[in-house]
């Protein structure tokens, strides 16, 4: 597995850099993870969405009133396919 941390955008909240994400995915057959730049649900969809074998975050944890259950309700109704 590969961490693709885009430091650039840790910590922003605007999003995963998705095309660093397709960039990687392209051409690397080990799974990546995606991490640094989640603000609100959605974007770990779009980080899957991009490629990304697996989403992570910290600060949406550290800075707003967030739960794991909710970002993982979010996943799977955008119908991403994900562990418990």
């Amino acid at each position: 597995e590969i961490l693709l941390q885009s430091i650039d955008r840790d910590g922003t909240g605007i999003g995963y850099d998705t095309d660093l994400i397709r960039a990687v995915t392209s051409v690397v057959s080990i799974p990546v993870i995606a991490c640094g730049g989640v603000g609100i649900y959605a974007h770990y969809v779009e980080g899957v969405r991009a490629g990304a074998a697996a989403v992570a975050a910290a600060n949406i944890w550290h800075f707003k009133e967030l739960s794991d259950r909710g970002g993982k309700r979010s996943l799977r109704q955008a119908g991403v396919n994900i562990r418990y």
